[in-house]
């Protein structure tokens, strides 16, 4: 219970702005220990400017137990345009954006069920005390130059406790975040 409300906080305190009210009680139904990670959909909006390179996405889940440094893992997703995983996507990103979904391959799924798995175990064994953040990394590039001002995104997940597609954060303003101007300055032209 206590990482679930610790997630739920640190979700709250990364963009408590961006997060729509009506998402909060579907956002705090999931529990990142027990939520089947193969049936975990992440939709990113992105404005046109942007493209994606290969791998596309990486699911970013980062560790901490008492005493120690903070660890962090980068697992790959996929782009899916299957209808299944598109059906039911809000269509309130904003105007001139393009819209990516993820999923997890089976590899990753394995490989973050059993990181999950292993850092309970360790906590339990050791009787430390953990915590962990989720997110989600973009592996972009510039298909033409980013438009003067805001950068918005918008982020929607679909979890085994959701079962619907839910708003993460909306107009998100990337130039905002941190670490921004050095991201955007290191972002190549997408291959031709």
């Amino acid at each position: 219970m206590a990482k679930k409300f610790l997630l739920a906080l640190s979700i709250a305190l990364a963009g408590c702005s961006t997060i729509p009210l009506t998402s909060i009680p579907r956002l705090m139904r999931i529990n990142f220990l027990t939520t089947d990670i193969a049936k975990v959909r992440i939709a990113l909006s992105v404005p046109a400017s942007f493209g994606l390179l290969l791998p596309p996405a990486y699911f970013r889940y980062t560790y901490k137990f008492e005493g120690e440094d903070e660890h962090h893992e980068d697992i790959p997703l996929e782009e899916t345009s299957a209808p299944a995983d598109l059906q039911d996507i809000p269509q309130d990103w904003p105007e001139g954006s393009t819209l990516h979904v993820f999923l997890m391959p089976p590899d990753s799924a394995e490989r973050l069920t059993k990181l999950r798995s292993d850092e309970g175990q360790r906590a339990k064994t050791e009787k430390k005390k953990s915590n962990f953040t989720v997110g989600i990394k973009g592996n972009f590039c510039k298909v033409s130059q980013p438009p003067d001002g805001p950068i918005l995104t918008t982020t929607y997940v679909l979890t085994s406790e959701t079962e619907t597609w839910t708003t993460f954060t909306r107009n998100l303003d990337v130039r905002e975040q941190k670490g921004a101007e050095d991201i955007m300055a290191r972002l190549e032209a997408c291959p031709k």
